[in-house]
């Protein structure tokens, strides 16, 4: 929590600041073409990681369009510190934002129904696959 306050404490601060808060607690990207925040990413803290080929499998098996009768809220203001970019051929396909606290995303650039992404225990099984 003091991590998002001093986010928006210092969003007005710089331009690097602004960009910060508008990428982990905002809506930056808004859409797939709005990809100008990736030539600034690591000056707002993030780390480029490569995700091995040998885990998109299991991957995929997550990002699937789901359809569940039970929906559920969170009542947790996200903070987005994992950011997914998907590449076909070299071109961004599509963007993940994800918040693994709240279990709560933002994702961008597909036209499948996202909505019911998380359940299933999805949030798990991915947080697995990206860090051990």
């Amino acid at each position: 929590e003091g991590r998002a306050i001093e986010l928006i404490e210092n969003r007005e601060k710089s331009n690097i600041g602004k960009l910060k808060y508008e990428i982990i607690l905002g809506e930056t990207p808004e859409n797939i073409k709005d990809t100008a925040f990736l030539k600034h990413i690591k000056e707002v803290g993030f780390i480029h990681t490569k995700i091995e080929t040998d885990k998109f499998k299991s991957i995929n098996k997550i990002f699937i369009e789901k359809y569940i009768s039970d929906d559920y809220a969170f009542a947790c203001a996200p903070v987005y510190r994992d950011i997914l970019i998907f590449k076909k051929k070299g071109e961004i396909i599509g963007i993940a934002k994800i918040c693994f606290s709240c279990q709560q995303n933002i994702i961008i650039g597909t036209k499948a129904n996202t909505i019911n992404f998380g359940h299933n225990g999805d949030y798990g099984k991915l947080r697995r696959i990206l860090y051990h």
